[in-house]
């Protein structure tokens, strides 16, 4: 049933409805039955790949619990570039008390991150941009703020 063949599906009717009207019921009963159990081959799967999905979830809902903001940076890094998860998860941060940081050409780097001296979550550069030219940006800022740079940033 998993593989959802319709030809395999109607060889195994054809033997369960036999086989439990030899055993124990009738055939519009058995029919019945059946398409109760085809009607769970459309959503149900077998154990081993479920198991690994609950691990998957258990895990996910330990870091957004326990680490919330971490959580919601990588989450939305994850649709720099889908902006409509993205609005949807700047609006979630926003529900939640988390103030997001406008993109700022000094601070920003290409991802979202975690900043706990200004708002907890700091937007990325590289939304509807090629990363490598904010990766770019952000090396030269990284060259001009360094302590042996001829150049102050301040200057």
């Amino acid at each position: 049933m998993g593989k959802k063949i319709r030809a395999e599906m109607e060889q195994q009717r054809e033997r369960f409805v036999a086989g439990s009207v030899r055993t124990t019921c009738r055939k519009a009963q058995a029919d019945t039955i059946f398409e109760l159990l085809a009607k769970f081959a459309d959503y149900g799967f077998n154990k081993k790949p479920r198991r690994g999905l609950c691990a998957g979830v258990v895990h996910t809902a330990y870091m957004k619990r326990h680490y919330p903001v971490e959580f919601l940076a990588a989450s939305m890094t994850l649709d720099l570039n889908n902006t409509d998860k993205l609005s949807d998860s700047l609006r979630g941060a926003s529900g939640l008390g988390n103030q997001v940081e406008a993109p700022n050409i000094n601070r920003s780097g290409a991802t979202f991150e975690v900043s706990r001296r200004h708002h907890p979550l700091r937007a990325g550069r590289a939304e509807g941009r090629r990363p490598q030219a904010v990766e770019l940006i952000v090396e030269e800022r990284r060259k001009a703020c360094s302590p042996r740079s001829p150049i102050s940033p301040r200057g």
